[in-house]
Protein backbone atom coordinates (compact mmCIF):
# COMPACT_ATOMS: atom_id res chain seq x y z
CA UNK A 1 0.00 0.00 0.00
CA UNK A 2 2.71 2.23 0.84
CA UNK A 3 4.33 1.98 -2.54
CA UNK A 4 1.15 2.30 -4.16
CA UNK A 5 0.52 5.10 -2.83
CA UNK A 6 4.30 6.54 -3.46
CA UNK A 7 3.94 5.84 -7.10
CA UNK A 8 0.47 7.51 -7.03
CA UNK A 9 1.46 10.54 -5.48
CA UNK A 10 4.30 10.34 -8.15
CA UNK A 11 2.23 10.45 -10.93
CA UNK A 12 0.52 13.49 -10.19
CA UNK A 13 3.47 15.33 -9.26
CA UNK A 14 4.80 14.41 -12.55
CA UNK A 15 1.76 15.63 -14.45
CA UNK A 16 2.13 19.22 -12.06
CA UNK A 17 5.62 19.62 -13.31
CA UNK A 18 5.28 18.84 -16.45
CA UNK A 19 2.34 21.26 -16.55
CA UNK A 20 4.51 23.90 -14.73
CA UNK A 21 7.39 23.72 -16.73
CA UNK A 22 5.29 24.58 -20.16
CA UNK A 23 3.99 27.07 -17.42
CA UNK A 24 7.18 28.66 -17.31
CA UNK A 25 8.28 28.44 -20.98
CA UNK A 26 5.28 29.97 -22.02
CA UNK A 27 5.24 33.12 -20.05
CA UNK A 28 8.45 34.40 -20.49
CA UNK A 29 10.37 32.38 -17.78
CA UNK A 30 7.78 33.90 -15.30
CA UNK A 31 6.67 32.18 -12.28
CA UNK A 32 4.72 28.73 -12.83
CA UNK A 33 1.22 28.19 -11.34
CA UNK A 34 0.45 24.71 -12.77
CA UNK A 35 -3.52 24.14 -12.87
CA UNK A 36 -3.91 26.60 -10.58
CA UNK A 37 -2.02 26.27 -7.88
CA UNK A 38 0.06 28.82 -5.94
CA UNK A 39 3.62 28.78 -7.13
CA UNK A 40 4.92 27.86 -3.38
CA UNK A 41 2.47 25.00 -2.81
CA UNK A 42 3.29 23.14 -5.83
CA UNK A 43 7.20 24.07 -5.32
CA UNK A 44 6.83 22.42 -2.01
CA UNK A 45 5.02 19.91 -3.76
CA UNK A 46 7.69 18.52 -6.47
CA UNK A 47 10.21 19.55 -3.89
CA UNK A 48 9.28 16.44 -1.72
CA UNK A 49 8.78 14.07 -4.24
CA UNK A 50 12.58 14.96 -5.54
CA UNK A 51 13.42 13.92 -1.82
CA UNK A 52 11.86 10.98 -2.20
CA UNK A 53 13.14 9.69 -5.29
CA UNK A 54 16.56 10.64 -4.19
CA UNK A 55 16.95 9.32 -0.85
CA UNK A 56 14.19 6.42 -1.03
CA UNK A 57 14.28 4.95 -4.33
CA UNK A 58 13.92 1.43 -3.32
CA UNK A 59 10.61 2.63 -1.21
CA UNK A 60 9.21 3.44 -4.20
CA UNK A 61 10.18 0.37 -6.14
CA UNK A 62 10.83 1.89 -9.80
CA UNK A 63 13.83 0.59 -11.71
CA UNK A 64 16.91 2.40 -12.36
CA UNK A 65 17.20 5.18 -13.54
CA UNK A 66 13.63 6.08 -13.84
CA UNK A 67 14.20 8.04 -9.33
CA UNK A 68 16.70 9.94 -11.17
CA UNK A 69 15.07 10.74 -13.88
CA UNK A 70 11.71 11.62 -11.80
CA UNK A 71 14.05 13.62 -9.48
CA UNK A 72 15.65 15.66 -12.25
CA UNK A 73 11.93 15.94 -13.55
CA UNK A 74 10.67 17.60 -10.05
CA UNK A 75 13.44 19.77 -9.44
CA UNK A 76 13.14 21.16 -12.59
CA UNK A 77 9.90 22.27 -11.86
CA UNK A 78 10.22 23.46 -8.55
CA UNK A 79 12.98 25.85 -10.84
CA UNK A 80 9.97 26.39 -12.81
CA UNK A 81 7.65 27.31 -10.24
CA UNK A 82 10.48 29.44 -8.80
CA UNK A 83 9.70 28.97 -4.93
CA UNK A 84 12.88 29.86 -3.61
CA UNK A 85 12.29 27.98 0.06
CA UNK A 86 11.55 24.96 -1.58
CA UNK A 87 15.13 25.26 -3.88
CA UNK A 88 16.52 25.89 -0.60
CA UNK A 89 14.77 22.63 0.81
CA UNK A 90 15.97 20.64 -1.80
CA UNK A 91 19.39 21.53 -1.78
CA UNK A 92 19.43 21.01 1.94
CA UNK A 93 18.05 17.38 1.41
CA UNK A 94 20.81 16.65 -1.21
CA UNK A 95 23.32 18.08 1.24
CA UNK A 96 22.02 15.41 4.06
CA UNK A 97 21.43 12.33 0.91
CA UNK A 98 25.26 13.22 -0.28
CA UNK A 99 27.12 13.38 3.56
CA UNK A 100 25.42 9.77 4.21
CA UNK A 101 26.08 8.06 1.16
CA UNK A 102 28.74 9.87 -0.78
CA UNK A 103 31.76 8.38 0.33
CA UNK A 104 31.45 5.39 -1.00
CA UNK A 105 32.10 7.24 -4.69
CA UNK A 106 33.40 10.16 -5.51
CA UNK A 107 31.99 10.36 -8.52
CA UNK A 108 28.12 10.45 -6.23
CA UNK A 109 29.73 13.23 -3.95
CA UNK A 110 31.20 15.84 -7.09
CA UNK A 111 27.32 15.16 -8.40
CA UNK A 112 25.68 15.88 -5.11
CA UNK A 113 28.42 19.10 -4.62
CA UNK A 114 27.49 20.53 -8.19
CA UNK A 115 23.55 19.89 -8.14
CA UNK A 116 23.68 21.65 -4.53
CA UNK A 117 25.67 24.43 -5.84
CA UNK A 118 23.53 24.85 -8.45
CA UNK A 119 20.42 25.09 -6.62
CA UNK A 120 21.55 27.47 -4.39
CA UNK A 121 22.64 29.83 -7.42
CA UNK A 122 19.43 29.91 -8.92
CA UNK A 123 17.89 30.03 -5.86
CA UNK A 124 20.12 34.01 -4.95
CA UNK A 125 19.99 34.68 -8.65
CA UNK A 126 16.15 34.12 -8.56
CA UNK A 127 16.55 36.70 -5.24
CA UNK A 128 18.42 39.49 -6.02
CA UNK A 129 16.15 39.30 -9.33
CA UNK A 130 13.27 39.97 -7.66
CA UNK A 131 14.41 42.76 -5.64
CA UNK A 132 16.51 44.53 -8.19
CA UNK A 133 16.67 46.84 -11.16
CA UNK A 134 12.39 47.00 -12.89
CA UNK A 135 11.77 44.51 -9.72
CA UNK A 136 12.82 47.37 -7.28
CA UNK A 137 9.61 48.12 -6.54
CA UNK A 138 7.01 48.60 -2.90
CA UNK A 139 5.42 45.32 -4.57
CA UNK A 140 8.41 42.93 -5.18
CA UNK A 141 8.67 39.72 -2.70
CA UNK A 142 10.33 41.27 0.02
CA UNK A 143 8.85 45.05 0.55
CA UNK A 144 5.33 43.62 0.16
CA UNK A 145 5.36 41.43 2.81
CA UNK A 146 7.12 44.27 5.07
CA UNK A 147 4.30 46.04 4.41
CA UNK A 148 1.11 42.74 5.53
CA UNK A 149 3.60 41.95 8.08
CA UNK A 150 3.21 45.87 9.81
CA UNK A 151 -0.08 45.92 9.03
CA UNK A 152 -0.73 42.09 11.16
CA UNK A 153 1.65 44.04 13.88
CA UNK A 154 -0.42 47.05 13.74
CA UNK A 155 -3.27 45.17 14.30
CA UNK A 156 -1.94 43.27 16.87
CA UNK A 157 -1.21 46.25 19.09
CA UNK A 158 -4.70 47.19 18.79
CA UNK A 159 -5.81 43.80 19.93
CA UNK A 160 -3.23 42.47 21.72
CA UNK A 161 -4.83 40.18 25.11
CA UNK A 162 -7.58 38.39 22.34
CA UNK A 163 -6.63 39.71 18.74
CA UNK A 164 -8.52 40.49 16.06
CA UNK A 165 -10.31 37.46 15.69
CA UNK A 166 -10.15 34.49 12.97
CA UNK A 167 -9.46 35.31 9.44
CA UNK A 168 -9.95 39.26 10.29
CA UNK A 169 -7.95 40.00 7.35
CA UNK A 170 -10.83 38.10 5.13
CA UNK A 171 -13.10 41.21 7.01
CA UNK A 172 -14.67 44.05 4.74
CA UNK A 173 -17.07 46.72 6.07
CA UNK A 174 -17.75 50.13 5.51
CA UNK A 175 -14.73 52.45 5.62
CA UNK A 176 -12.39 49.59 5.45
CA UNK A 177 -11.11 47.33 2.70
CA UNK A 178 -9.92 43.58 3.03
CA UNK A 179 -6.27 43.10 3.67
CA UNK A 180 -3.33 40.63 2.30
CA UNK A 181 -3.01 37.64 4.28
CA UNK A 182 -0.14 37.84 6.54
CA UNK A 183 2.92 35.56 5.18
CA UNK A 184 4.19 34.49 8.59
CA UNK A 185 2.62 32.04 11.04
CA UNK A 186 3.93 33.91 13.61
CA UNK A 187 2.25 37.17 12.59
CA UNK A 188 -1.30 35.64 11.13
CA UNK A 189 -1.28 33.90 14.74
CA UNK A 190 -0.81 36.45 16.96
CA UNK A 191 -3.01 38.84 15.04
CA UNK A 192 -6.21 36.33 14.84
CA UNK A 193 -5.57 35.24 18.74
CA UNK A 194 -3.51 38.22 20.36
CA UNK A 195 -0.77 37.59 23.56
CA UNK A 196 1.26 39.91 24.84
CA UNK A 197 3.92 37.73 25.99
CA UNK A 198 5.32 37.77 22.16
CA UNK A 199 4.90 41.69 21.69
CA UNK A 200 9.20 41.68 21.86
CA UNK A 201 9.45 38.97 19.60
CA UNK A 202 7.02 40.48 17.12
CA UNK A 203 8.78 43.42 17.13
CA UNK A 204 12.52 41.92 16.58
CA UNK A 205 10.74 40.31 13.51
CA UNK A 206 9.68 42.72 12.25
CA UNK A 207 13.28 44.80 13.02
CA UNK A 208 15.40 41.94 11.26
CA UNK A 209 12.44 42.14 8.12
CA UNK A 210 12.71 46.19 7.66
Amino acid sequence: RTRFALRSLLVVAAAVALVAIADTIASGFGPAYPFGLHKNFAGAMLAMCSIVCIAAPNAIGLIRPLPTLLFALFTAGVLATQSRASLVGVAAALAVVGFRRGGRSPVRVLTFVATLTGLIAVSVASLRAATSGANNTQFNSIRSREAVYRTAYNVFRENPFFGAGLRWFKLSGPGRTAYLEPHSMLFATISEAGSEEHTSELQSRLHLVC
